[in-house]
């Protein structure tokens, strides 16, 4: 059994967290993390790239965790800085590096820490980047498949699910296909040029078609940004049916039309 800090202050507390990602991200395992985390605990990360959002539960934190390990692939290391403690709430400051993308990267970030004195558990935590773009590019900057992957996963509802069977289609229209990460977190599929996008909004998946204006739509998939003289979109909202081969059709279109340029 993991052993509890010697200590019984929330800035010990907080020590022996970091004791036990570090081993973590070094390649250990996660279950002592978790042993330190309360069931209901809740993280919060800003920004765009794969790892920001609210996430609840220990659970979804224990993901967020292993999923900037796998992003990194096991060569994030931390190194916390002096502990500020003020009753139940505790900051830090750490700097971070990995190699993401090929490249060696460093940040710096001040973590507040809330815990809970009773279960000798951490209940909430703000990340704050001291570079909030920086961070932001950091972690947006391995692979693209990679980083769709790490978003479809920490979406985990009906959008999750919904981009993952679009992305599948766009592969099986185009085995050829390219694809890539844009804008702070859209994944984006290619073949001689921009085929259509993969949005995730609150209510919709967003398919947009660079040059959907151009193509032709026998089933009626376009249903959005239908004004304009290039794109076109298709909103999907949960528990609506694709029409597989349709769309399959409609993404050969384009790289027909891609082609033909």
């Amino acid at each position: 059994m993991p052993r509890e800090p010697d200590d019984r202050s929330p800035a010990a507390l907080v020590a022996e967290l970091h004791r036990r990602q570090r081993e973590m991200y070094a390649g250990g395992p996660v279950e002592p993390v978790r042993d330190l985390l309360a069931d209901d605990v809740l993280w919060h990360v800003p920004g765009s790239s794969p790892i920001a959002g609210e996430h609840r539960g220990a659970d979804a934190v224990v993901d967020y965790f292993e999923r900037r390990r796998r992003l990194a692939d096991d060569t994030m290391r931390m190194s916390p800085g002096e502990l500020i403690e003020e009753g139940d709430d505790v900051a830090q400051f750490v700097e971070g590096s990995a190699t993401l993308g090929g490249e060696p990267v460093t940040w710096r970030t001040i973590g507040v820490y809330r815990v809970d004195p009773e279960r000798r558990r951490v209940r909430e935590v703000w990340l704050v980047p001291l570079d909030a773009d920086l961070f932001d590019r950091i972690w947006s900057a391995g692979a693209p498949s990679q980083l769709i992957d790490a978003r479809i996963e920490e979406l985990g509802d009906w959008r999750g699910e919904t981009l993952a069977r679009v992305r599948d289609l766009v592969r099986r229209a185009d085995p050829e296909v390219v694809e890539e990460w844009k804008w702070r977190g859209v994944p984006v599929w290619y073949h001689d040029g921009m085929l259509c996008t993969g949005e995730t909004h609150k209510n919709v998946v967003k398919m947009t078609f660079a040059k959907g204006a151009s193509l032709e739509d026998p089933a009626g998939l376009f249903n959005a940004s239908l004004e304009g003289n290039r794109r076109r979109a298709i909103d999907l909202h949960e528990g609506e049916e694709i029409d597989e081969e349709a769309l399959k059709a409609l993404i050969r279109a384009a790289v027909a039309l891609n082609e033909s340029a």
